[in-house]
């Protein structure tokens, strides 16, 4: 269980309709690729906060490093595939 509350809370202020920590009721850009970009921005950020925790775990386990290491290599492939499909569904779209 985390217990590390250093870190705010979502914070980010929504471009698209000014939400802050999520979109406002009846924002557009809660379709396709809105939900894309928060699931980029969140696994990218994910993947920063682990790299940040590995920074200060001197004194974990070998194996638990080794699943920090695992689960930050994870988000980041998670990052890059939400940004392949979110580039296929533009292309999709400007061909139609």
């Amino acid at each position: 269980m985390l217990t590390n509350t250093d870190h705010p809370v979502d914070s980010r202020t929504r471009t698209c309709c000014g939400g802050i920590g999520a979109h406002a009721a009846g924002c557009l850009a809660l379709d396709v690729d809105g939900h894309l970009a928060d699931a980029y921005t969140d696994a990218t950020r994910g993947a920063d906060e682990l790299t940040e925790a590995l920074k200060r775990m001197d004194d974990a386990p070998l194996l638990a490093s080794i699943d920090v290491v695992t689960a930050r290599a994870h988000l980041l492939a998670a990052a890059r595939l939400i940004d392949k499909a979110a580039q296929r569904i533009t292309a999709a779209e400007v061909t139609k």
